[in-house]
């Protein structure tokens, strides 16, 4: 994300991240890129994990805050499949710096709220990553759109 691939400048309407920049080493870097990718007026999309929602944690009895909101960096997850991956975490705060240091204007900021309607029987289990009872606690998601 943080290297050129030769797309033409000025030429996307749209540019959108689902759940994709939590893997950018070089955020700064990803975000001039889609700024120089934009026409005037284009929008940028960007979805991903509440920055916040990572730092709970299930003892068997409750949730508790595990580790600071503030502290941003490489973070190694075992995740799906049991095969480690690394997401870089960052807060809300430098998602949108880095979206204005890059020249595009924030229209909205959407924070999720859980639809328990949706809810599967697996999702009531509070220590499962995505479960009902921490989605009740922070956003699992948060949404940015932002303009050239």
């Amino acid at each position: 994300m943080e290297v050129d691939p030769g797309l033409p400048a000025g030429h996307f309407d749209l540019v959108f991240s689902i759940y994709g920049l939590g893997w950018t080493t070089d955020l700064p870097a990803t975000m001039a890129l889609v700024s120089r990718y934009l026409r005037p007026g284009g929008s940028f999309i960007l979805s991903g994990e509440h920055p916040a929602y990572g730092c709970l944690e299930w003892n068997g009895a409750q949730y508790t805050v595990a580790e600071s909101y503030h502290v941003e960096g490489a973070r190694e997850h075992a995740s799906w499949k049991g095969v480690p991956i690394v997401i870089q975490r960052r807060t809300l705060g430098t998602f949108v710096g880095a979206i204005a240091q890059a020249g595009l204007r924030i229209e909205a900021l959407v924070e999720s709220s859980p639809n328990e309607r949706l809810a599967t029987e697996a999702h009531v289990d509070p220590a499962r990553w995505y479960s009902v009872a921490r989605a009740r606690m922070m956003p699992t998601t948060f949404i940015l759109k932002a303009r050239k």
